[in-house]
């Protein structure tokens, strides 16, 4: 059986020029990827994604975004 090594992270829309340091700590400490939780707006999972592509963070981890499954209209309200 094999394992790998998970992180959570928050796909939002940071300030220009900013570094996954959160994120490089837990690549650090063995994490092989990273579920990005509540992917809510596309386009910031977009420019996220793109932030981490361009830094090469991409390359050493697989970035998995997930969306939240809803349990009713109340639950999106």
């Amino acid at each position: 059986m094999q394992f790998v090594l998970g992180a959570a992270e928050l796909p939002v829309d940071r300030r220009p020029g900013w570094r996954p340091d959160g994120l490089l700590s837990k690549m650090e400490a063995g994490a092989e990827s990273s579920r990005h939780s509540s992917a809510w707006i596309p386009e910031a999972v977009r420019r996220y994604a793109a932030r981490l592509l361009d830094l090469g963070v991409a390359k050493n981890c697989d970035l998995i975004a997930s969306l939240p499954i809803l349990g009713g209209a109340r639950a999106a309200g």
